[in-house]
């Protein structure tokens, strides 16, 4: 079951991480292509959170928004350390 958006910018702005299936569809991507680019680097804001990845949406939204993305220091909820994305494939 997935859970839907925030439709108002500011709702969205007030949760401080997407899964990397919120990203997409307010990205209007696939899934699949949201984790592809997050494993490649070009997704910003990804973190891993309890081993699962989220996307920091203050860093989406200033992606969206054309601003520079250079990743500030996290929050105090996104204060833990983020290990690197695996690249292998899994079988």
């Amino acid at each position: 079951m997935s859970r839907a958006l925030p439709d108002d910018l500011d709702a969205l702005r007030r949760k401080p991480l997407l899964s990397i299936a919120g990203a997409a569809r307010l990205l209007d991507w696939g899934v699949s292509k949201a984790y592809e680019a997050a494993r490649r680097g070009e997704l910003p804001g990804v973190v891993t959170v309890n081993g699962r990845l989220h996307v920091r949406t203050a860093v989406l939204v200033r992606w969206l928004d054309g601003d520079d993305v250079a990743d500030p220091e996290p929050t105090a909820a996104e204060s833990q350390e983020t290990p690197p994305i695996s690249t292998a494939r899994r079988r």
